[in-house]
């Protein structure tokens, strides 16, 4: 009996469960069908024509001056003086001084050959004196043979040569006495100096190192990759 009893029971509740049910579903809004808008994507059209582009090609380098000198003296002797601004990164213009070598002895040098240089244009001014008279005497006295001793020609040629040789003595110490002020060969800025008041300087001594300031190359290093991107001239 209370089995019975307890299946009746449970019957009863599915049934209004189910009941509740179909009236929740019965009882919920039906919804209405919308319009949905289209979503538009708007779009840039190109026409693309095929040519050749240049490659961007990225790497680093090194600028180097295209022009570099050491300077070194050609002759020796102590520095008397030197510019305030000798240092390194300073700028000089073409023949602007960057040091001055005692000159003294090579002052003294260029008189001592003035001096020889002028003895010999006496000796061949006096040679040439000579030979005329004695072109004179060897005509009055009706001279024959030998006449190149006779007009003291040999003499001649002797004297010309001792004043050519005093003249390039002359030219030497002149260059030498140039030569004492040390002076930038082109527009540069100092890259190194090795000069002190006082110092004494000779041909091995690298007084003063110079990059041109004029014009400039850069050394760069390409990827290998990117080498068939390049059109090297020559």
């Amino acid at each position: 009996m209370n089995t019975a009893v307890k299946i009746l029971s449970s019957l009863g509740l599915i049934g209004v469960g189910v009941g509740v049910t179909a009236v929740l579903i019965a009882a919920k809004p039906k919804e209405e069908p919308k319009d949905v808008a289209a979503v538009m994507t708007w779009v840039t059209v190109e026409v693309v024509e095929e040519g050749s582009l240049p490659a961007q090609v990225q790497a680093t380098g090194q600028v180097q001056p295209q022009s570099q000198v050491t300077i070194v003296p050609e002759v020796a002797g102590r520095i008397r003086s030197l510019p305030s601004s000798l240092k390194e990164g300073a700028r000089f213009s073409k023949g602007a001084t960057l040091g001055q070598i005692d000159s003294r002895d090579y002052q003294a040098r260029l008189d001592q050959a003035k001096a020889q240089l002028a003895a010999a244009e006496l000796e061949l001014a006096l040679e040439q004196g000579r030979g005329e008279t004695a072109v004179k005497q060897w005509d009055l006295i009706g001279g024959t043979g030998r006449q190149e001793l006779a007009e003291r020609k040999p003499h001649l040629a002797v004297a010309q040569a001792n004043v050519r040789s005093a003249q390039a003595g002359v030219d030497l110490a002149k260059n030498n006495l140039n030569r004492t002020r040390l002076t930038a060969p082109f527009d540069a800025v100092v890259l190194s100096e090795n000069l002190d008041q006082g110092q004494v300087v000779g041909a091995s001594t690298q007084a003063v190192v110079l990059a041109g300031t004029e014009s400039f190359r850069v050394q760069v290093s390409v990827p290998l990759g990117k080498l068939q991107y390049l059109q090297v001239p020559g």
